[in-house]
């Protein structure tokens, strides 16, 4: 009988043990979780800026709880934020400052100066050269079987100056010019498809000229054969008020040198 009893007690013991642990488990369980009642939600409208450019910014302010959220629409201009209103707060000040016009970029002009030399072996002397062509002829000269250069021609293209490669001005010049001596014709091209100032760089000094593409040729079927092709086609980074040798090109038995400088006019 006592041994029956005993059974009982420890029977009902266990019991309420296991009772009281699976009323304890869930609670444990829960407690890693936010309660969802406390959460709000808003929509902000943006005026100025787009929603993507701004909600990364805003992510930081988030709660990080599971359930916080915080959407982007791009058609609506619209950032959507379900949070602790406290986080929302927060959020809806960072937009307040965020959400403002742009700053226009400062506006300037580019004067690009295009200088086409033509280098021979044959011809005597050197023609007359612009003063800061001076000091570009002898290194010329020392690096290239050409001794003499005279200038062909100058061609001056002014063009804007874009702050990226998306707002980048252009040039596209066509003339044509007398190869010395021989009275020959040569029609000429100069193209940039793009001209800006490197963002990464203080926007008054680094200039990117993409897709340059210089081309020299005979007007007519007979100067063509006497003059040839050339075509100088380079990428180009150079500095305000820098001059440079874009690239060389071979004519028949002469050579077509491209020397380039440029000036920002603001």
């Amino acid at each position: 009988m006592r041994k029956l009893k005993l059974i009982l007690i420890l029977t009902a013991l266990f019991a309420c043990f296991g009772t009281a642990l699976a009323q304890q488990k869930p609670a444990d369980a829960q407690s890693n979780f936010v309660d969802f009642t406390g959460f709000k939600g808003k929509i902000f409208e943006l005026k100025y800026r787009s929603p993507e450019e701004i909600s990364d910014v805003l992510r930081t302010l988030s709660s990080g709880f599971k359930g916080a959220t915080i959407s982007s629409n791009r058609e609506l201009r619209t950032i959507t934020v379900r949070d602790f209103p406290e986080n929302i707060a927060a959020i809806e000040e960072a937009i307040k400052r965020l959400d403002v016009p742009k700053t226009p970029r400062p506006t300037a002009d580019i004067e690009v100066t295009a200088y086409v030399l033509i280098a021979s072996t044959t011809e005597t002397g050197n023609g007359v050269l612009p003063s800061n062509l001076k000091n570009v002829v002898t290194q010329l000269q020392n690096t290239l079987a050409f001794k003499n250069y005279r200038l062909l021609t100058t061609v001056i293209q002014r063009s804007k100056l874009g702050g990226s490669r998306n707002e980048s001005g252009n040039i596209n010049s066509k003339g044509t010019a007398v190869m010395g001596e021989q009275n020959l014709s040569a029609n000429y091209q100069f193209r940039v498809n793009g001209i800006w100032a490197d963002a990464r760089e203080n926007a008054a000094t680094a200039i990117n000229f993409e897709n340059l593409v210089f081309s020299l040729s005979g007007v007519t079927p007979d100067d063509q054969r006497q003059i040839g092709l050339g075509e100088i086609q380079t990428q180009l980074t150079s500095r305000d008020g820098e001059t440079v040798v874009v690239g060389t090109a071979s004519l028949k038995d002469k050579g077509l040198i491209l020397v380039l400088s440029n000036k920002i006019i603001k």
